[in-house]
């Protein structure tokens, strides 16, 4: 339950002082070391997820195991989340979401992407570790 909320806190802070300097628009958390996941968590994800998209943020998850993916199901989080924001890796995430940008900066007339928000990098040691570097 701590850590949770630990975790809460720090990704709201982190998106409130990124967005300061450019708009935080997707933010994808890698859970491969999380094994499973109980229902306190699993509701204080919810809280994040409804926090993020409070602030115009869409929060996506990757390498979910099925242990934590379970848990997610019974209580509802991959219905309020969205099926089609699971990911493989964070390499399937970055590349879902450079597809959502095209798609939502394109002049439909020119059919030329405009200009798009800069990808930013931070990371919190050692409970959270947030990427969004440039994947290839």
């Amino acid at each position: 339950f701590a850590n949770v909320s630990y975790v809460k806190d720090v990704l709201l802070q982190c998106v409130a002082d990124v967005s300061k300097v450019d708009a935080v628009q997707y933010l994808v958390l890698e859970m491969t070391s999380v094994y499973r996941i109980d229902s306190t968590a699993a509701h204080l994800l919810m809280d994040v997820v409804r926090d993020c998209r409070a602030r115009g943020v869409e929060l996506g998850f990757a390498n979910v195991g099925r242990k934590a993916m379970r848990t997610f199901r019974k209580a509802g989080l991959d219905e309020l989340i969205g099926e089609d924001l699971f990911f493989h890796t964070v390499d399937d995430a970055i590349r879902w979401y450079r597809a959502e940008q095209n798609e939502q900066h394109e002049d439909p007339i020119s059919r030329v992407p405009s200009q798009r928000p800069s990808i930013v990098h931070f990371s919190v040691q050692p409970e959270v570790g947030i990427s969004n570097d440039m994947h290839m």
